[in-house]
């Protein structure tokens, strides 16, 4: 008898067919959004499959390599990346909430966001992650993923913790992890934005302090983010 997680591996298996029919047409951009299908089928069965289930290792290998898939392609369509802005930030600066810096990278279009970033690992790094999901979910009304890079965490509890508060709200997050530096964010409605610190962009407020819960209140780390719009 063919269970829930049969027919989600039949449902990526339509969309990896259709996707390698678009490769074949050179069409990328329609090849990368059907490689998308496959990637949030594949997340929707990890999250009913047991940890023990022998099936989530091989499920986990394709997810992967189609997340891989999906930004490889996507170059291949951007034709042109153009500077929208550069935001010098001052150190101490204070006034740059993550809706003041990535508001107008947000609308009603964005579905999937991507972000690379190696230092998402201590508590006080996780948690502005955290934040930036919530910016995310609060703007972005038909997101349905969240891609995170980075290279390591100490914070598994609050990682785990996201994922579960996500989930309900029906939005994936896919976490890979490998070395690289460059950090950025990717969101699939056209914009891009350059980080020179990554989101580790503000200075510690302990709790009970303004700025902690308010990240516009909060005094910032100096470093630069560029904006560019993508066509």
């Amino acid at each position: 008898m063919t269970d829930k997680i049969d027919e989600y591996i039949t449902d990526a298996r339509k969309f990896i067919v259709q996707g390698k029919t678009f490769e074949d047409d050179g069409k990328a951009k329609d090849a990368s959004n059907a490689y998308l299908q496959v990637c949030l089928i594949l997340q929707k069965a990890l999250k009913e499959l047991n940890q023990d289930d022998k099936r989530r290792s091989p499920i986990n290998k394709v997810l992967n390599e189609y997340t891989d898939k999906v930004e490889k392609l996507r170059g291949c369509y951007v034709s042109s990346k153009i500077l929208n802005e550069t935001i010098e930030i001052n150190e101490d600066e204070k006034g740059y909430s993550f809706s003041k810096i990535f508001g107008r990278c947000i609308d009603d279009t964005t579905t999937a966001v991507r972000v690379e970033d190696p230092y998402i690992k201590s508590k006080s790094q996780t948690i502005n992650f955290s934040v930036f999901c919530e910016f995310l979910v609060k703007n972005a009304k038909n997101l349905k993923m969240i891609s995170l890079k980075t290279c390591t965490t100490d914070c598994n509890d609050i990682i785990q913790n996201l994922k579960e508060s996500l989930a309900e709200r029906n939005i994936t997050l896919d976490i890979n992890y490998g070395d690289f530096h460059d950090r950025l964010i990717r969101f699939n409605n056209g914009w891009e934005a350059d980080l020179g610190r990554g989101l580790d962009i503000y200075k510690f407020s302990p709790p009970g302090a303004i700025g902690f819960t308010d990240y516009s209140l909060r005094k910032c780390k100096k470093n630069r983010i560029r904006i560019f719009k993508i066509s």
